[in-house]
């Protein structure tokens, strides 16, 4: 239980991580 607790949540930084690069990259794209 706790382990996948910790799975979500680095996982979530993860996907968040991506999204800010995604982010970054288009801005510099414009």
């Amino acid at each position: 239980m706790l382990r996948s607790l910790w799975d979500i949540k680095n996982v979530q930084k993860i996907k968040l991580k991506l999204e800010i690069a995604v982010d970054v990259h288009s801005y510099f794209l414009r």
